[in-house]
């Protein structure tokens, strides 16, 4: 589960001369999808209402530096 989990991304780094890396033990590389769940579902039951179904990722969305209240 999830990236760190990767057993090719794993093999890589592990390649790579010049420093060291530490791996957990993939036991501790679980994927965050239970956990978004998880909090969804807590607040759906607060009642938070669900995003559309029409709601989609945007991968190319840019990060802002400062967020202003």
């Amino acid at each position: 589960g999830g990236v760190s989990a990767n057993a090719e991304l794993r093999r890589q780094a592990l390649e790579h001369e010049g420093y060291e890396i530490y791996l957990p033990e993939l036991k501790y590389c679980t994927d965050n999808a239970a956990m978004i769940a998880s909090a969804a579902y807590y607040q759906l039951l607060g009642g938070c209402e669900a995003a559309p179904l029409t709601l989609n990722a945007n991968p190319s969305l840019e990060l802002i530096s400062d967020a202003r209240a």
